[in-house]
């Protein structure tokens, strides 16, 4: 019920106060009003930890052919060299994966295919640079096709190719199984492969398993009721990938499936495999640059990538011949080994990212496995090849524990920034008090359930966005005014 007028309406016309009579029979809380004082609340923290600045990528680590070809590039193509520099590394990676493996000793020898996350924004031109590193990639499978198109006459077989993108798990087996079995899943819009409405569900653990395994060509079984089986044996086949995507993407990756662990990116074991990159952006500081008539340092990329290609692949990939250490790279090798495995202590700087720590001796060797067959150095790794894959690795160790502690985000965080953003898009018309019920009848869906709803109120307030005051049965929700000027 209304309050008790303090003077009737006919006085209050009289007076020239009928509107203010009528607004004083509806108590307005003052929630509504936009009365509450700034300074009465204290400054809202963020939910998610902010990323930090990266350490300069280490460009001259890079081998003499790559990196000449990455300096010449960027000259007249201004990118981040970060960006370049793993897109070539990435296509070396394809185009040496099937000349040989890297022994460590006795027991361990590991393929030389590699896994790159690159994370770049809209604009930061990395069509550009994978249509340009990829030269001859894309020449390879032009002349493949020639013949293929000549020599099969109406006889079904798979298109001979290197590169795929919007490809499901099962296709993708199947074509390297029936095509060429040295190949790369590779995107610059990585969006089509992890932003898919197909990976809203179960299907990516799926599909991030498969990948693990292609990681160390493994043996893989397809059996399907409804599709084809197909088997791809051990040793048998080499998968690079080169995916690059924006932020919101790779928070994406690294977020599914997150209520029901550490996230399936993670608890696949999926971003240990991967080498991470997130160089800043150029954007808004890149002046024209003529591009010369002759590039020779590409020129000699580009045809050092087709030569490796148009070797055939191996009849036996067990016996794959194997690149080693010599003595000095070999104690190198050890030492980082070593240095790495340390630093997974607690307290100590990878406490708690052992996980990513892992495989970091391994992605020394097999950039240093590449770095040999691309410079066609013969079988041994020797000291300023280790030396260089080490530098190149711990950059991209870096990256990954930075990259990865401020977008794997828990799942009530996640939820509390979606509902930061749906509370300023409010506009809170109804004079009535904002209740917890308001947020479960008309919020967002994914948070209408009261357990989870309460545990992103709880968030919110410990990071002093909101008060949550109790009036009787209610429960009133109270916004810091600061609101919006933080949410965006």
């Amino acid at each position: 019920m209304p309050p008790e007028a303090k003077s009737d309406s006919n006085a209050a016309l009289q007076k020239g106060n009928l509107k203010e009579w009528i607004r004083d029979l509806v108590p307005v809380d003052p929630l509504r009003k936009e009365t509450a004082k700034e300074s009465e609340w204290p400054e809202p923290e963020p939910l998610a930890p902010e990323r930090t600045a990266g350490e300069g990528y280490p460009m001259d680590a890079l081998s003499p052919t790559i990196l000449n070809a990455v300096k010449e590039f960027i000259g007249y193509t201004p990118v981040p060299q970060a960006l370049a520099g793993s897109v070539a590394l990435g296509v070396a990676a394809l185009a040496s994966q099937h000349h040989a493996n890297v022994r460590i000793d006795a027991q361990y020898v590991y393929p030389i295919n590699l896994f790159l996350l690159i994370e770049q924004k809209s604009g930061e031109r990395k069509s550009t640079v994978s249509r340009a590193f990829l030269k001859s990639v894309f020449r390879w499978e032009r002349e493949q096709h020639e013949i293929w198109a000549h020599e099969t006459d109406g006889e079904e077989r798979s298109h001979p190719r290197l590169l795929y993108e919007d490809s499901t798990k099962e296709s993708l087996v199947v074509d390297l199984v029936e095509g060429h079995r040295s190949a790369a899943l590779w995107s610059d819009e990585a969006g089509v492969i992890f932003g898919g409405a197909g990976m809203n569900e179960n299907s990516p653990m799926g599909y991030l398993t498969m990948l693990n395994k292609m990681f160390h060509g493994d043996k893989y079984v397809q059996r399907r009721k409804n599709s084809k089986s197909v088997e791809l044996n051990e040793e048998g086949y080499r998968l690079s990938c080169v995916l690059m995507m924006q932020e919101s993407i790779l928070s994406h990756l690294l977020n599914l499936g997150k209520g029901k662990g550490s996230g399936w990116a993670e608890d696949t074991g999926f971003v240990t495999r991967c080498l991470f990159a997130s160089p800043p952006s150029l954007i808004g500081s890149r002046s024209y640059a003529e591009a010369p008539e002759e590039i020779p340092a590409m020129d000699a990329f580009c045809e050092r990538v087709f030569r490796l290609l148009t070797n055939p692949l191996p009849p036996d990939w067990v016996r794959l011949r194997k690149i080693y250490f010599n003595e000095a790279a070999k104690k190198l090798w050890i030492k980082e080994f070593n240095r790495a495995e340390r630093l997974c202590a607690p307290g100590n700087a990878f406490a708690g990212f052992g996980g990513i720590v892992s495989k970091h001796a391994e992605h020394v060797a097999r950039i240093a496995g590449v770095f040999n067959v691309f410079e066609n150095a013969g079988d041994q790794v020797n000291e300023e090849t280790m030396e260089n894959a080490i530098r190149l690795a711990q950059w991209h160790l870096n990256e990954a524990q930075r990259i990865i502690s401020a977008g794997s985000l828990r799942p009530e965080i996640r939820d509390a920034i979606g509902l930061l953003e749906w509370f300023r898009k409010q506009k809170f018309d109804d004079p009535a008090p904002l209740t917890t019920r308001d947020i479960s009848q008309f919020g967002p869906n994914y948070i209408r359930n009261k357990e989870r709803r309460d545990s992103v109120l709880k968030v919110l307030a410990e990071h002093h966005w909101l008060r949550i005051e109790t009036r009787g049965k209610m429960k009133i929700i109270k916004l810091n005014p600061q609101l919006k000027k933080f949410v965006s």
